[in-house]
């Protein structure tokens, strides 16, 4: 009996698999399109110029193959990622 219970429920997730992968599809997009917006907002705000210099080395670094010998440009110097240190930002 918990067999055909668990068949069950697993055909009805199988079959409902379509509508929530697009229903996230649309969350996503929406979500996109927001970014987008951002960027572009913030990089008209920018110097031309400090964009195009930023833009090139963040292609530098993703075309560079593995192990990575560019400077990250996403890596922030001092910062860390360490769980007390968001506690102490949220206290």
């Amino acid at each position: 009996m918990l067999d055909d219970h668990f068949s069950f429920w697993n055909w009805q997730k199988y079959i409902g698999l379509g509508k929530t992968l697009m229903q996230k599809y649309w969350a996503a997009l929406a979500e996109r399109n927001i970014q987008v917006e951002g960027h572009q907002g913030l990089t008209a705000s920018l110097d031309e110029a400090v964009v195009q210099m930023w833009e090139a080395m963040c292609v530098e670094w993703e075309a560079d193959g593995f192990p990575k010998r560019k400077k990250n440009p996403y890596h922030l110097e001092g910062a860390s990622m360490l769980l007390s240190n968001l506690l102490v930002v949220i206290s």
